[in-house]
């Protein structure tokens, strides 16, 4: 938090800004580790699509709309997890859908078969 506390006190020195980054990270994955998988498991899952699309959404933000650091994180976040959400939403979740259906048919009994001893 000290480090935190500095990159904000005084954002001209580079060893405050490291550690604050490098608070920023901690507080991000311990907020994320303390929430009960049970909260959001079999709802959505945006992860694969954010990790995917997030690197070059990053790199359109930085080269054409904006150099400033933190401007450019906040676009690229929303963005990132904008498509994210739209990748689950209207790529991932058909197939998931589709591909239960179809294991779910290839287990289904066939009439008049008998089953294998």
């Amino acid at each position: 938090m000290f480090g935190l506390a500095g990159m904000f006190l005084m954002p001209g020195k580079l060893e405050y800004s490291v550690l604050g980054t490098l608070g920023i990270t901690i507080a991000v994955a311990t907020i994320g580790e303390s929430f009960s998988e049970k909260l959001i498991n079999g709802k959505f899952d945006i992860s694969y699509g954010v990790y995917i699309y997030g690197f070059p959404i990053q790199q359109i933000v930085i080269n054409e709309i904006t150099h400033r650091f933190w401007l450019g994180m906040a676009i690229s976040l929303v963005l990132a997890l904008t498509a994210g959400y739209l990748s689950y939403r209207f790529v991932e979740k058909p197939f998931l859908r589709k591909n239960h259906r179809t294991q779910s048919s290839y287990n289904a009994p066939v009439v008049g078969v008998p089953e294998p001893d």
